[in-house]
């Protein structure tokens, strides 16, 4: 048999059920809890005689029925046969939900004012409405703007509610949630953002890129050989045939050395997300240069989910085995490797998971990454120069034909 605070507990998992029933004008009362078996076995009549003492003295606002029992050993008894809560009063007072209550019902009556749209979404999502009592009224003046103008083009914070500007960023999970159920037409589920989601103006994250070429910076017509722009504006671009180097590192990005044909990309952990979108780049060498670590070769493997061809430097053992003194312990732990590495990658990867390392690439030395980006330019040169030799060979051969 239970004692009163357990009873108590077992009562309060009834509460959800009776928010249920408030907002679907369900009677609930009596509420019957379950309090165990009593038995008079004599090895625990002393423990149980407390617990039924300790039923009688108890501060709580449920009814007990007793029932008479005879025993040949201990006697005429009086055991518990039914505790209830007869009223929502007393219930409520004793599991300590009477303001919480209170407050619900405010907010369950104003929603049927405001937004009465909710109405099939309230008894099933009573816990949101409480876990969210002190802002309901200002989402639902959210909600009762969204469904009046479904995807209205706007920032969001020039919204015309009357809720400070900051609300709507501090409370995107409630809100995406109530508008999905609200006005599911209206919601781009494919997107990611909050904004692309419900059709709302955004600043759009920028891209970041140098010109590591004088001669390319002119053949492009650019001004500047440092410049961020909108991601929207990067993806129109159009360009082919060039290398882009890109580092997730802004101390890379910017000590990058000069490089023939090429331009340098500032990822800034997120170049996966920023260039998916920049169907320009397959055309183009993709040279990826991360740090050695959980999240580098994860970037990794999500860049060349949009484009297969990334090569990498410095991310392979060899390089990892050599600088292992500039490692630290590494920030984040993973057990399945990324797809799509290489052998070489793939060895640093495991290395760098068993040994939880870090070796961030601002550390290696100059000369090292120029290396790297040196031997890569000239086997891409030799690439080009066999591809004309061939080229040119057989236009040799086609012109003897003739």
């Amino acid at each position: 048999m239970y004692g009163p605070e357990e009873i108590l507990r077992r009562a309060a998992r009834s509460y959800p059920a009776y928010l249920r029933s408030i907002v679907l004008g369900e009677n609930f009362f009596p509420l019957v809890i379950r309090f165990g078996k009593t038995s008079m076995r004599q090895a625990d009549f002393a423990t149980l005689r407390e617990e039924i003492a300790a039923l009688r003295i108890a501060d709580a606002k449920y009814t007990i029925e007793w029932v008479e029992r005879n025993d040949r050993r201990w006697g005429r008894q009086q055991f518990p046969a039914k505790i209830y809560f007869a009223r929502a009063k007393d219930f409520l007072a004793s599991i300590g939900k009477s303001c919480e209550t209170e407050r619900f019902v405010q907010n369950v009556r104003i929603t049927r004012s405001v937004c009465p749209e909710l109405e099939e979404w309230l008894a099933q999502n009573s816990s949101k409405i409480v876990e969210n009592s002190d802002i309901w009224t200002d989402l639902l003046k959210v909600c009762r703007y969204f469904i009046d103008n479904p995807r209205p083009r706007r920032f969001v914070r020039e919204l015309p509610i009357a809720i400070d500007t900051k609300f709507i960023e501090r409370n995107q999970g409630i809100i995406a949630h109530l508008l999905k159920f609200l006005m599911p037409d209206s919601v781009d589920l494919n997107a990611r953002s909050f904004e692309k989601k419900f059709g709302l103006l955004f600043d759009p994250p920028l891209i970041r890129l140098r010109v590591l070429d004088e001669s390319l910076r002119m053949r492009l017509g650019l001004v500047f050989s440092d410049l961020a722009v909108p991601t929207g504006d990067f993806a129109r671009w159009n360009i082919t045939g060039i290398s882009v180097v890109i580092t997730e590192n802004k101390m890379n990005f910017l000590t990058l050395p000069d490089l023939p044909n090429s331009i340098a990309i500032w990822g800034a952990g997120n170049a996966a997300s920023l260039l998916s979108e920049c169907g320009w780049l397959q055309s183009c060498r993709l040279i990826y240069w991360g740090d050695v670590d959980c999240s580098g070769f994860e970037i990794l493997s999500r860049l060349r989910t949009s484009f297969p061809g990334t090569e990498t430097i410095l991310m392979d053992r060899a390089t990892l085995e050599q600088f292992i003194h500039l490692t630290v312990p590494g920030k984040n732990r993973i057990k399945e490797a990324p797809h799509n590495l290489t052998a070489a990658e793939r060895a640093a990867f495991d290395k760098a998971v068993a040994e939880n390392l870090l070796l961030e690439q601002e550390k290696l030395p100059d000369h090292v990454s120029k290396q790297a980006l040196d031997a890569l330019t000239r086997a891409a040169r030799a690439d080009r120069d066999n591809v004309n030799e061939i080229g040119e060979r057989t236009d040799i051969i086609s012109g003897a034909s003739h």
